[in-house]
């Protein structure tokens, strides 16, 4: 059938599928929950998830159920022959369908701010809002709808329901945290805007003359958004008490580590909050009258190498802490270091350091895995020798380590924003690439006092700004080993064997590797 997915899901589909689709109300178990294959937990009936029991999934049922009752109304066949103006791309979409019957037009806004749409309404005159059961008066078909981020709604030119009083929500956060994303040790501004909270079954905090933030911590994601820690006793006794710094906007600055006591070598999963009065009988919360919760960074590295400076046959350590980044893997009950070295000194390494790789993809066969560091939440490690690891050979030097951290089935991988960290970067791909901290890169060579001379040159080199016995290596500029030996300061080295051409040397010294191009003629 032709037409995007989005036309496809909303009106067109038959009815049985389109409700085998949906009839689990938003199934949230891990497809390899007890394997991929394995059998999964029942939504309903005894001993099941209880969904029939969560009235936010009612909610899913009632949309689905109520979308399907304007296409039923409406009928198939009267949708596929209608006049059409849609729009299927771009941060806002929308249905429009001339019928010879009942008129449609969908809107909605994918964006994550607010999005004016032109609706394409097919005549003038009065639109019905299926779920609201509001009608607007049409003057300009073409007049901008401006959305929130996440609202939609179905107009019809003909009543089809008295409207489902909160099925469809529109969420409007009403706490800003500046800056964000931060750690447990920065100084955050949580400012609240009573304008967008939900009132529970209170009468809200519009207009209140003070506002307290009652708040706790999440110290693990495992705690199923069970609050500790918490700071507020429900009085008027000026703890969490905040700023007002406009009508209905109130503000207060913690640093959470210290805010909510938090012990050493313990870390903040996430922080969440709801807001109260001074005599505490009205309150504010987030969509649907719940919980805010902020996700907090960890104070601690996403990967760090010790030592920071290896060679080959150095013992190091690669240590990863879950709870950075998007924290895919925190609570794992299992972390494989899926990885590969880099023998190639470059500074883009993202082709030439998945080499010898060491892992076999969504197998649990011990290859990689590593170990939960003793008292730390969510920090792993792995310890080992590159030259047996990888094995190297007796030339090879490993400037780069790729690693990917993974669950045991591979299902879950732990990512984090692409760029740059202390030793190393995140690729755009996700995969980690962790930089041998011994390296000095040809653009540095100079302010370390060593050359290789001459260069170029069409007979022997020479060696200036070392001193003792170093390794010698020679790759091409696609990384094949053509040549390495032990030298000292004073040695000279033949290299008219060597076709005309540009070649890398690696000069390595202890920890340190001295790395350059050298052209011969």
């Amino acid at each position: 059938m032709k037409g995007s997915k989005w036309q496809q899901h909303f009106f067109l589909q038959p009815g049985p599928k389109m409700m085998w689709q949906f009839d689990e109300l938003g199934y949230d178990i891990d497809i390899n929950f007890n394997g991929r294959i394995g059998r999964k937990p029942y939504a309903w009936g005894g001993g099941s998830l209880n969904y029939y029991n969560s009235s936010l999934r009612q909610n899913i049922y009632k949309t689905y159920q109520g979308i399907l009752n304007v296409r039923n109304i409406i009928g198939p066949a009267l949708l596929k022959s209608s006049q059409k103006s849609h729009q299927h791309t771009g941060d806002t979409r929308r249905l429009s369908y001339n019928t010879t019957g009942i008129d449609l037009v969908v809107i909605g806004n994918y964006a994550l701010i607010s999005k004016s749409v032109d609706p394409k309404f097919s005549q003038q005159g009065k639109w019905y809002n299926y779920f609201s059961g509001d009608s607007i008066d049409v003057t300009n078909v073409s007049a901008q709808i401006t959305l929130k981020p996440g609202e939609w709604h179905i107009y019809t030119t003909k009543r089809l329901a008295e409207g489902q009083d909160g099925v469809i929500g529109i969420y409007d956060n009403p706490v800003t945290i500046s800056p964000n994303p931060f750690k447990g040790s920065d100084l955050i501004k949580i400012r609240f805007d009573a304008t967008k909270a939900s009132p529970g079954n209170t009468a809200g905090l519009l207009g209140a003359s003070k506002v307290y933030m009652h708040s706790g911590v999440i110290l693990s994601s495992a705690n199923n958004n069970v609050l500790t820690n918490i700071v507020g006793n429900n009085t008027d006794d000026g703890i969490g008490l905040m700023t007002k710094v406009a009508d209905n906007l109130w503000e207060i600055s913690i640093t959470p580590a210290q805010y909510y006591n938090i012990a050493q070598g313990k870390e903040i999963n996430k922080i969440g909050m709801y807001f109260r009065d001074g005599s505490n009988v009205n309150k504010g919360f987030g969509f649907r009258n719940s919980i805010l919760y902020f996700d907090v960074q960890s104070d601690q590295p996403f990967v760090t190498i010790s030592p920071a400076n290896f060679n080959a046959d150095t013992e190091i350590t690669v240590t990863f802490n879950a709870n950075q980044g998007n924290k895919e893997l925190t609570d794992a009950s299992k972390i494989y270091f899926h990885s590969g070295v880099g023998v190639v000194n470059t500074a883009s390494p993202e082709n030439s350091a998945w080499n010898k790789v060491v892992g076999n993809w969504g197998q649990d066969d011990g290859k990689g895995l590593m170990t939960k560091v003793p008292g730390q939440s969510d920090k792993w490690q792995i310890k080992l020798i590159p030259r047996a690891y990888y094995g190297l050979t007796g030339a090879e030097f490993p400037y780069w380590i790729a690693a990917v951290f993974r669950s045991a089935d591979g299902g879950i991988k732990g990512t984090g924003t692409p760029g740059a960290f202390d030793n190393g970067f995140i690729a755009n791909n996700l995969d980690f690439f962790l930089k041998n901290g011994g390296t000095v890169a040809s653009e540095d060579i100079e302010t370390q006092g060593f050359m290789v001379y001459p260069n170029p040159t069409s007979g022997e080199i020479q060696f200036k700004g070392i001193s003792g016995t170093f390794t010698l290596q020679l790759f091409t500029l696609h990384g094949q080993n053509i040549y390495g030996c032990k030298v000292t300061n004073d040695s000279r080295i033949n290299v008219q064997h060597l076709s005309p051409g540009v070649y890398i040397y690696n000069i390595t010294q202890n920890d340190t590797i001295y790395a350059g191009k050298l052209v011969v003629i």
